[in-house]
């Protein structure tokens, strides 16, 4: 049986950042039928608000994904907040693991995705690195008080999101 995977897809309400790839579910699993999708929804509606207080996030440097090699992602990683995104992460993952959801295989890496890079010229990893190594953004920061929970529409137009449900921290 071929389970459907999860990839985290966040926005966090406050900081107005979104991931893809940072402390939500994407819901749209590919072979996840319908009925399994509102089963598990409604189940993070009606269960009760993270357990998790409101925190604080803070961006920090950037940097390309994949570490080495032709770069595909460029980002601004989080300074503050992390071991919070961590455990919203997680719990997430733990309320959709009764419904067939396997967590990803990748660890989890908070970041804002600023540009996906389709086609790198040979060896422009090296050089993006180092430039982007010494960028730090002006520390914006954000208070998150709940996570949106997003369906990403794929099309060769671009990606476009569907907010599906808003999930509070608890007070």
């Amino acid at each position: 049986m071929v389970r459907p995977r999860l990839t985290p897809f966040r926005h966090l309400a406050g900081a107005n950042l979104l991931r893809d790839g940072a402390a939500g579910v994407e819901a749209a699993a590919r072979g996840w039928r319908e009925r399994g999708r509102h089963v598990a929804l409604q189940h993070l509606a009606l269960a009760p608000p993270l357990d998790l207080a409101p925190f604080d996030v803070e961006l920090g440097g950037c940097g390309v994904f994949p570490p080495s090699g032709p770069p595909r992602v460029i980002y601004i990683g989080l300074a503050q907040g992390l071991p919070s995104l961590a455990a919203m992460h997680e719990e997430f993952n733990r309320r959709l693991r009764p419904f067939g959801f396997e967590p990803e295989d990748r660890p989890f890496s908070a970041h804002l995705t600023l540009a996906r890079i389709k086609d790198a010229p040979k060896g422009a990893g090296a050089p993006l690195r180092e430039a982007l190594r010494h960028i730090q953004p002006s520390g914006a920061r954000a208070h998150v008080t709940s996570a949106t929970v997003f369906q990403s529409h794929l099309s060769p137009k671009g990606p476009r999101y569907e907010a599906l449900l808003h999930v509070p921290c608890r007070r």
